[in-house]
């Protein structure tokens, strides 16, 4: 039998105003909970990073299944005080995260905002999607809030805002806004005298996980789409902004009649699952002309699955069942992603590698299954000029802080060198986390900054994961310093990320894939116009394994043999000169003594010597070892060589950046 609802159950009665307000209260609500869900997800992944693998905090994402207590007994459902007492804790908890906490406290400051925001949700949207018109009030909420969180990051090129201090202009007026409009949003009574609605809510619970980790992991991210596909993000930020707002629109409004709905809502779901497969199969040129309409219709697909919880009547233990359904399936999604990309690091490793392809199609299914089977929208609501009015007047100042965004942070210019000289940094940016484990991109900054290379090799420069906040290490530096740029590998290849920053003019670069069995290691091959020529700029970060390093090197080395003109190469080698890093043991490592056999180790020709301290760059706060480098051909001289240390923020890596003057030989 059946356990649904009637689909034509009666909305309960609710002025035009009163859904007006539910609507704001959730756009505020859903645009702080993603700020401090990116905070607990960066941190979380931080602890692992420390120790270069799974640990006991991997245990904290159980904070995402805070809705199980509306099912144990925990949470007394459908009080005034469940909800605004969560609203109040979920926003101090929001202002407590910009302080700059130790990351082991910083993960259980962000798991406590984050459950206290999911304890939020439950009643209260058990209670809007009863007003009519609710399902398209939440839906079009949730994503002109996705479109704000957007245009904000624009505006921060790519780094977070709410992340900063600055974000209190907004938060606090954002916060109070809340929780004045709370006091107007009708709650259910204690017995709400609905049918059981079992299959609603285990359906509403699978769409909502869907929709959250395409929007979490790929939609929300617009240079991930860029790096993922190897692709210009000029386009993409703009497009899912429009994809955003239009999606907001359709879900408050409706499609019109019921033919043209028909025929408009399977465009849009036929342009969700293009992208999904697009996405994970081949990274195309398409995307960025699918990725407005998978937005759009991942908003409107939103509507339908919430206009099925609607119709069943869910009270708010149903709707505790449908979050539990829905953060349960979500976090599976989220941990299968980042497997795929850390599989060296994780149980089963061979299992992850190479499947992102498989989770990807799995979120896009999971958005698209609730809303095809929830059916069409009521024909029978029609939202009132007010509702209309409002969400025009926020989309239409998303779309100008978007546009705003973009004309105000222009990249910086680079500005090539006069001189035959060139200043050669290497450096392992650890992914943008910080020896302390904090995310903090601008901290990279200041270093390079510091040593004000004209050339930039990066290692671990991440390729814009959900792990890492979505931030574009390398566009934020090259857009914020002056420089060209060279992606390396797109992160479909799953690396940690290679690339090159470039004062001069990069003519060509590309990549190559080396083997491996761990981690997915690259070389990077540029060729940048110098004043005397074209000077080709190697960068590589070669495995853990020693076996491994050594069939790499190799590889490495034939490369830049095939290559003639004047040749540097930068990176992270995992080998000390000695042949033995500290606490090694067995046959000695010969990478080191392979690549000086072609090339010039740049320290020891600047006066260093070999196994000198003064050139240990691992790890940066006590150095024991030095595994990472500068080399050059012998037609280019080495005028000095150093290590970047303070004033400059070390911390900011667990590496220390390697610094050498070079001049081409006449």
């Amino acid at each position: 039998m059946d356990d649904r609802a009637p689909a034509m159950a009666p909305p309960a009665a609710a002025g035009p105003r009163r859904v007006l307000d539910a609507g704001l209260a959730l756009f505020v609500a859903v645009l702080l909970g993603l700020e401090a869900l990116r905070v607990f997800v960066a941190s979380v992944y931080a602890m692992n990073v420390l120790t270069v693998g799974l640990n006991a905090s991997v245990v904290a994402v159980l904070f995402l299944l805070a809705p199980v207590a509306y099912l144990v007994g925990l949470a007394r459902p459908s009080t005034s005080l469940t909800m605004t007492g969560s609203a109040l804790v979920f926003l101090a908890f929001r202002v407590v995260l910009l302080a700059p906490w130790p990351v082991e406290i910083l993960v259980v400051l962000s798991g406590v905002a984050v459950a206290a925001f999911l304890l939020f949700l439950v009643p209260f949207l058990a209670s809007a999607l009863h007003l009519a018109g609710g399902a398209g009030m939440a839906a079009s909420s949730v994503g002109l809030a996705l479109a704000a969180d957007l245009a904000l990051r624009i505006l921060g090129k790519t780094l977070d805002p709410g992340a900063t201090v600055w974000s209190l202009a907004y938060l606090v007026p954002l916060a109070g806004l809340l929780l004045y409009v709370l006091a107007k949003v009708p709650l259910l009574p204690e017995a709400a005298g609905v049918q059981r609605a079992r299959g609603a809510a285990l359906g509403t619970g699978i769409g909502l996980a869907g929709f959250l980790a395409l929007a979490v992991v790929v939609l929300s991210y617009p240079w991930f789409l860029a790096r993922w596909s190897g692709q210009a993000p000029d386009l993409f930020a703009p497009a899912l902004l429009l994809g955003f707002v239009a999606g907001a629109h359709i879900a408050r409004s409706g499609l019109g009649p019921a033919p043209r709905a028909s025929r408009t809502s399977a465009v849009l779901q036929t342009g969700l699952l293009l992208f999904a497969v697009d996405l994970a199969f081949f990274g195309s040129e398409f995307l960025a002309i699918l990725a407005p309409v998978a937005a759009a219709a991942a908003v409107v697909g939103l509507e339908r699955t919430l206009g099925w919880a609607g119709a069943a009547r869910l009270d708010v233990r149903q709707m505790g069942l449908a979050l539990t359904v829905a953060c349960a399936t979500f976090l599976v999604l989220l941990l299968a992603f980042v497997f795929t990309l850390t599989h060296a690091y994780v149980p089963g490793g061979a299992l992850w590698r190479g499947r992102a392809w498989a989770v990807l199609l799995l979120m896009g299914l999971a958005a698209l299954g609730p809303s095809l089977a929830a059916g069409g929208r009521s024909p029978g609501f029609v939202p009132s000029p007010v509702a209309r009015r409002g969400t025009a007047v926020l989309a239409a100042s998303l779309l100008i802080l978007g546009a705003a965004g973009i004309a105000l942070t222009p990249p910086g210019a680079p500005v090539a060198p006069t001189t035959d000289v060139l200043r050669v940094m290497t450096y392992n940016v650890h992914q943008g986390f910080g020896a302390d484990g904090r995310l903090d991109v601008g901290r990279i900054a200041d270093v390079v900054r510091h040593g004000n290379p004209d050339l930039v090799g990066l290692q671990e420069s991440d390729t814009v994961r959900v792990t890492s906040g979505g931030v574009d290490v390398v566009g934020y530096l090259a857009s914020t310093l002056g420089y060209h740029a060279a992606y390396g590998p797109p992160t479909r290849e799953q690396t940690y990320g290679v690339a090159l920053l470039s004062r001069l003019p990069i003519l060509s670069w590309e990549y190559v894939l080396l083997t491996s069995q761990g981690d997915q290691r690259a070389l990077l091959h540029a060729r940048v116009n110098g004043t005397s020529g074209a000077v080709h700029v190697f960068v590589v970060h070669l495995g853990l394994d020693l076996a491994e390093r050594g069939i790499q090197v190799q590889e490495v080395l034939a490369r830049v043999a095939a290559t003639a003109g004047p040749r540097i190469l930068v990176g992270d080698l995992n080998a000390c000169p000695s042949g033995r890093c500290p606490g090694e043991t067995g046959s000695p490592d010969l990478v080191y003594e392979n690549v000086v056999g072609a090339l010039d180790d740049a320290w020891v020709e600047g006066g260093g010597g070999r196994d000198d301290p003064a050139g240990y760059t691992y790890s940066s706060l006590d150095p024991v070892e030095r595994i990472d480098y500068v080399f050059v051909s012998t037609d280019l001289i080495v005028l000095t060589a150093q290590i970047v240390q303070r004033p400059a923020p070390i911390e900011a890596s667990d590496h220390l950046a390697v610094v050498a003057d070079v001049r081409m030989v006449s």
